[in-house]
């Protein structure tokens, strides 16, 4: 009995979804993409920003349509800033609550990389009201931090 409960104990503790614990300098590349609902294309509007140790660029389109680019520069320091609260913000791989798989709603990922290997993977939609993102970690903190990197987005966007 005690060698069960050890053994549940131990599977317990370990599990698929672990909340990362980032180096700062390990880390090379944090990517954050909004994908746009189904609208008409002048009122669609999907972005990435890209954030590497020292450059933050955001590139937003309409279909494939690249209405704006634009790139800013920040510290190092900075940097390692945005990977704490990362690592705070205790986000983890998780699937999606959602059965009704529906088209045409908004998405958004969240990507980070260590050199070329993707450390970090996780798409979100929006289709579901009740989807299960607090069981993925704090996104819209993290998101918020990412596009604190971007002082005009609003302007890109509009």
């Amino acid at each position: 009995m005690n060698r069960l409960l050890l053994a549940l104990a131990f599977f317990g503790l370990v599990s698929c979804e672990e909340n990362m614990n980032l180096d700062p300098k390990q880390v090379t590349e944090v990517i954050y993409s909004f994908q746009d609902a189904s609208v008409p294309p002048e009122y669609h509007r999907s972005y990435s920003i890209t954030i590497n140790k020292n450059q933050a660029a955001i590139e937003v389109d309409s279909y494939g349509d690249i209405l704006a680019k634009d790139e800013f520069q920040f510290s190092e320091g900075q940097f390692e800033d945005l990977i704490s609260t990362i690592n705070e913000a205790q986000l983890k791989e998780c699937e999606s609550n959602n059965e009704a798989q529906c088209t045409g709603s908004t998405g958004e990922l969240i990507s980070i990389k260590e050199g070329e290997k993707e450390v970090y993977h996780q798409y979100l939609d929006h289709c579901d009201k009740n989807s299960n993102i607090s069981k993925c970690g704090d996104f819209p903190t993290v998101i918020k931090a990412i596009k604190a990197f971007v002082p005009n987005l609003e302007s890109l966007l509009g």
